[in-house]
């Protein structure tokens, strides 16, 4: 069994790298996994964790040890989108509809895991700052409240949940009276994404359980190159409640970076690439 630190020795658990017996669960839509991919599902295997990847199509480049999934038993192939060139809304409604009837846990394919998740929390996620909460990972049982409104948002953006500011309440009545249901002028995680996640976690009185920014998303996305920089350097860990990193990979594909490298060698991604003896 594995035993070398991720980032520092503190970061190792006693007795070496345990089975953790929650799966974390993913999709992946496209062809092949990339670089950047490939390590952020490794690090979650070799933390322990059980990585179940939902596909439509047959994937190239992916690791051993991961379960495939056949993603059209949570949704059928043709309910597949892209709104804005991404697949990410489609991806939002896939995440909900599975959580809703199976709960457990959920990481985005941009998620690198630096230490096991050891969580009793029955409902777990984390917030970029002190008033948005993200949907990177996510732990909910099956059924709950919060994943069921979050479900019905992702397959009705224009329905009014009764806690938005008044601005984005007239932009879902006119979307839904006067365009006919359009997505129309949405915004970026409207529908079940970030946005919409934190409205209905006020609205159900669970906005304060999420987790502080150290735990998931210790870089904030405006400075998400540092992660592939030198910035970070010889800086020994994040903090030490961090548990996984996101890379923000919504960014990364509106930049047009390249997620197959090669990654600065002193950079933060080209540790967890070497630590992970991925080539």
């Amino acid at each position: 069994m594995d035993r070398r630190p991720v980032l520092s020795p503190a970061s190792v658990i006693a007795g070496g790298w345990k089975a953790v017996d929650d799966p974390v669960r993913s999709l992946w839509l496209g062809g092949k996994l990339s670089l950047l991919e490939r390590i952020c599902v490794q690090s979650w295997l070799r933390h322990g964790h059980r990585f179940e990847l939902f596909v439509y199509d047959d994937v190239g480049e992916v690791p051993d040890g991961v379960v495939l999934k056949d993603a059209a038993s949570v949704l059928p192939r043709s309910e597949i989108f892209q709104w804005q060139g991404s697949y990410a809304v489609f991806a939002d409604l896939f995440r909900w509809t599975l959580l809703c009837e199976q709960g457990g846990y959920w990481v985005d394919m941009d998620m690198l895991c630096l230490k096991p998740f050891d969580f009793g929390d029955e409902l777990l996620f984390g917030c970029e700052h002190s008033n948005a909460a993200s949907i990177g990972v996510l732990k909910l049982p099956a059924k709950h409240p919060v994943a069921r409104e979050m479900l019905s948002l992702a397959r009705d953006p224009n329905r009014v949940i009764g806690n938005e500011k008044f601005k984005l309440k007239m932009k879902k009545y006119l979307r839904r009276y006067l365009l006919f249901g359009s997505r129309v002028g949405m915004r970026w995680g409207e529908a079940g994404g970030p946005k919409a996640f934190t409205g209905v976690l006020k609205k159900h009185g669970c906005f304060h359980l999420g987790k502080p920014f150290t735990y998931f998303y210790p870089v904030d996305p405006l400075n998400w190159r540092c992660l592939f920089d030198a910035t970070l350097k010889g800086e020994p860990s994040f903090y030490r409640s961090t548990y996984a990193v996101h890379l923000w990979n919504e960014l990364l594909r509106r930049e047009g970076f390249c997620k197959d490298g090669p990654f600065h060698p002193d950079s933060f991604v080209a540790g967890q690439q070497k630590l992970l003896g991925i080539s």
